[in-house]
C-alpha cells in the first residue's frame, strides 16, 4: 500500500490539492454548465420550535451548497443558496389564512410583510446572473429582515391539529 494520499484523502483532510478534478467533477462539468442556486429557508439557520426535521433538512441545504461551492468553484461553477421566509404561495396557504399565524410571522419581519414570489425569484435572477459572478458559497436571506429576529411560534397552530386531551 501506498504511503502518499490520495487527492480526494488529502482533501478529506483538510489539506488542499492542486492535482486535476476527479474523472466524476469532470464528468459532471461536461454536463453542468453555469451557477446554481439552492432554496433552504429561515428554518436552517432560525429554530422553529416541532419543526425539527424541516429546520434539520433546510441546515442541510446550506451545508450542501457551502461543501459543493468548494469543491466545485476550481471548475468555475458557483453555488448559493436563499433562505426565505414565509412566501405568500398556496403552499403555505393554511399557514397565512390563520390570522395568529400570520400575524407571528408579521411581528418577526422588520419589513412587516410577507414575501411574494418574486421577492425571491428576482433575488435568485441577479444571483445566478453575471453581475454575482463572484459570490459562491453563501446562504442568504431573502426574507424582509426575518433574520434579524427569531423563528416563529408556531406551537399554537399545530396544537390544533393535536387530539384533545381527555
Amino acid at each position: 500500500m501506498s504511503s502518499v494520499a490520495s487527492p480526494r484523502a488529502k482533501s478529506a483532510a483538510g489539506v488542499r490539492s492542486s492535482a486535476p478534478p476527479e474523472p466524476e467533477a469532470a464528468a459532471l462539468t461536461a454536463s453542468v454548465r453555469g451557477p446554481c442556486a439552492s432554496v433552504a429557508a429561515i428554518a436552517a439557520v432560525l429554530t422553529h420550535r416541532w419543526m425539527t426535521p424541516y429546520c434539520v433538512a433546510k441546515a442541510g441545504v446550506n451545508m450542501l451548497t457551502r461543501c459543493a461551492a468548494d469543491e466545485l468553484g476550481p471548475l468555475g461553477i458557483r453555488v448559493n443558496a436563499v433562505m426565505p421566509s414565509l412566501v405568500d404561495t398556496p403552499l403555505v396557504a393554511m399557514l397565512i389564512g390563520d390570522a395568529g399565524v400570520r400575524a407571528e410571522y408579521l411581528s418577526r419581519i422588520p419589513l412587516n410583510r410577507l414575501g411574494k414570489p418574486e421577492d425571491v425569484g428576482g433575488f435568485v435572477a441577479a444571483l445566478l446572473g453575471d453581475e454575482a459572478g463572484w459570490v459562491t458559497g453563501q446562504c442568504i436571506g431573502v426574507d424582509g429582515g426575518h433574520t434579524l429576529r427569531q423563528g416563529p411560534d408556531l406551537v399554537p397552530f399545530f396544537q390544533k391539529f393535536l387530539p384533545a386531551e381527555s
